[in-house]
């Protein structure tokens, strides 16, 4: 979460509501004396084990892509070998097992339509409130 207090340089109260509702996409409370910013959008964070090894050991054996969502908006994500063909569908599992505080994540375990993927470079498109994100993640066999 990002503090904003007075004196310390930051923004002053009524330039910070401004920008808040000017971009919509922040929650602002006034606690004694300090402005409290926190996102409301959803925010891509990152996606974990850009490399998986899916063979059942336990260790990297899924892709993990994480989220904040703080509207609980629709979020899906697809899978693509390198020629554009859909293999899989990301999917979409709570908080747990995500590193980055009260994110949400979708996961991959490296099948493609229920058989295991052969080795190669994937590309993964996410859709969540008109933003589309992509990436690749490579599966070694």
């Amino acid at each position: 979460m990002n503090e904003i207090t007075k004196g310390e340089g930051g923004l002053g109260r009524a330039a910070f509501w401004l920008l808040a509702a000017a971009i919509g996409v922040l929650a602002a409370t006034l606690e004694t004396g300090r402005l409290h910013a926190q996102n409301t959008a959803f925010t891509f964070l990152g996606a974990l084990s850009n490399v998986i090894t899916p063979n059942g050991d336990g260790l990297n054996d899924r892709a993990f892509f994480c989220f904040d969502n703080p509207r609980d908006s629709d979020v899906s994500g697809v899978v693509y070998d390198l020629r554009g063909a859909r293999v899989a569908r990301l999917l979409r599992e709570g908080q747990a097992g995500c590193p980055l505080g009260s994110a949400e994540k979708l996961t991959w375990d490296g099948r493609a339509d229920g058989h295991p993927a052969a080795g190669g470079i994937y590309l993964y498109q996410i859709q969540a409130e008109g933003q589309t994100i992509t990436g690749t993640v490579m599966v070694v066999r």
